[in-house]
């Protein structure tokens, strides 16, 4: 088959992210510190979780088995754990790899029971009752070569280079193949047809490179019930498939009917059916000869049916992860086009963009001159959109719960998304993204909210909570009007321009939250002072139960006094 060969990652990304990790780890005075930051890095750049959820989700005390941090993936269909143990420098051997791998074989069969409450304690009962799947991870800047295995994955410097650099990059450019179908029918620029599963598998086999389209879930990983399913149907009776499944959609440039019903496809990418196809790919590798078929639609890309639109369509209803799809939507290259030009921030679709830019397109950024006075003194212009959306969501919702528990919810595709996108009627303004990103990086710059370095260990866990309070102050107390910022953010500027004033009533929620902290150990710890939950369970599932939001509102309620104070200051 026609075919050239997968881009590699040029040197000068190369280079980018060696210095992005030197650079990270730079801040910190102890081994331990770089430790930590490398970790923070790896979550954020390489797994894709945002700031809150990376700092939440690193294990920091005794017993952790091994474990440096534990990131929950929030499915449509089936939810699983990644379990991450990261080596920094001369901390890496091969004995840390094999060592930590035993740990991971021998996980599974520990008993919860017999572990304090914890992080480690909640991830195994999610296993045990909840069915949640588990991922071991090993990752390490330093370059190795270790062959991993389904549930036990192994990073080190080349591979999360590929990683990254195979997120951002649009492989299939210049791409040819060719397959031959059992049946089909042309209409119009579509094919409709029927292909069979070992030639769908060695398509994906040899293509797989390029054949995914960069802005969906590539290669997803046996881990849902689909998948489940799918891969047994296939093993027992793969005659079925056809009738169980939904098939995969190809988007190419072109086509060609070559006659003998072999089509060549240009530049051809996957938009839907990746887990299908990368599930029959596993079993054709291992049995070239299974019987089987599955319906194929082909379409060619034009002015109006797009790529994106295809892609965001028809996987509208699939496990899509949602922070490839943000850079789909309109809503956000309208806001990434607004903050550049009006302000000089980089909003960041897509994870690893900011990576492949040169240092002079990164200088370039200087931010606002006004808003910078939020940010921390070493921030760098750029504000990921899922760290945008996720204190978006906290502010406009009024409820730090939900998108601490599960981001995904928010991004393209899950049910607050669409609650908060569409059906709230929100307008492409980078007001309702800037501002509450703003709010929750004062809080973290001001007073280490987000990090163990704060004043109470509450802290820690925080960030979306004191947007959430904020936002409520705001519009309870200073604003004070019955007025909706999802339809008028414009309403906002008044209160943001005005660095100096606001600085006194984000000061002042810190205040409040100090003593909400104080009168909600009752409900997360008994008459003798010991905890009923852990910290991370208190703000995923109680800080904005009614008592915990009554005793907020009461605390805030006392406060209105200040309250006047504060407003007098911006209408001067």
């Amino acid at each position: 088959m026609l075919q050239q060969e997968h881009s590699k990652p040029s040197t000068k990304f190369v280079e980018s992210i060696k210095h992005g990790i030197e650079n990270e780890v730079s801040k910190a005075t102890t081994n331990v510190e770089k430790g930590h930051l490398f970790l923070k890095w790896v979550l954020t750049k390489v797994f894709r979780a945002t700031d809150d959820d990376a700092e939440i989700g690193i294990l920091d005390g005794p017993n952790d088995h091994g474990i440096d941090a534990i990131l929950e993936v929030h499915g449509t269909e089936m939810s699983f754990f990644r379990i991450i143990q990261s080596k920094y420098r001369t901390s890496h051997s091969v004995d840390a790899i094999r060592a930590f791998k035993s740990k991971m074989d021998e996980f599974g069969e520990l008993n919860p029971n017999d572990l304090p409450e914890g992080r480690i304690r909640d991830a195994l009962i999610h296993i045990r009752e909840k069915k949640w799947d588990c991922e071991a991870i090993y990752v390490t800047d330093q370059k190795i070569d270790w062959k991993g295995s389904e549930n036990f994955q192994v990073f080190g410097f080349d591979r999360i280079v590929d990683k990254i650099w195979n997120d951002i990059s649009e492989p299939a450019e210049g791409k040819l193949e060719t397959i031959t179908l059992d049946e089909y029918m042309k209409y119009d620029s579509t094919i409709m047809g029927v292909i069979t599963l070992n030639e769908l598998g060695r398509l994906v086999l040899r293509s797989k490179k390029f054949i995914f389209e960069s802005n969906i879930r590539k290669f997803l990983p046996v881990k849902t019930k689909v998948n489940r399913e799918l891969k047994k149907t296939l093993l027992k009776e793969p005659e079925e498939v056809f009738y169980y499944n939904n098939g995969i959609t190809i988007v190419v440039k072109k086509f060609e009917e070559l006659g003998e019903k072999k089509i060549k496809l240009v530049e051809p990418q996957i938009v839907n059916g990746a887990q299908t196809s990368s599930t029959i790919a596993d079993i054709v590798r291992g049995d070239p000869n299974i019987k089987g078929k599955v319906t194929i639609t082909i379409i060619k890309e034009d002015l109006t049916t797009t790529r994106n639109n295809i892609t965001r369509y028809r996987n509208s209803q699939n496990a899509v992860k949602g922070r490839d799809l943000i850079s789909l939507e309109r809503f956000h290259d309208s806001i990434y086009g607004q903050l550049e030009s009006k302000f000089g921030y980089y909003y960041e679709q897509q994870i690893g963009s900011w990576e492949a830019k040169s240092d002079k397109e990164r200088e370039s950024y200087k931010g606002n001159e006004i808003f910078n006075k939020y940010l921390p003194d070493d921030h760098v212009m750029r504000i990921p959109a899922n760290d945008a959306i996720q204190a978006m969501a906290a502010a406009v919702e009024q409820d730090p719960a939900k998108p601490y528990g599960s981001i995904s919810k928010y991004l393209p595709g899950g049910k607050g998304y669409e609650r908060i996108f569409y059906e709230g009627g929100l307008v492409d303004d980078y007001r309702l993204l800037l501002y509450p990103y703003l709010v929750k990086s004062y809080c973290g710059k001001a007073f280490n909210y987000g990090s163990k370095k704060a004043n109470m260990e509450e802290k820690k866990y925080a960030r979306l909570l004191y947007v959430t309070t904020y936002f409520h102050a705001l519009m309870n107390y200073i604003i004070g009007k019955n007025v909706d910022i999802k339809k008028e953010p414009k309403i906002l500027d008044t209160y943001f321009e005005n660095f100096e004033a606001n600085k006194e009533l984000l000061n002042f929620i810190d205040d409040i939250l100090d003593q909400f902290f104080d009168q909600t150990e009752q409900i997360r710890k008994d008459e003798d002072g010991k905890d009923k939950m852990t910290l991370h369970n208190f703000f995923a599932r109680q800080v904005w139960s009614t008592e915990a939001r009554t005793i907020l509102k009461n605390i805030m309620r006392r406060k209105k006094e200040k309250f006047n104070e504060i407003k007098e200051l911006f209408s001067k």
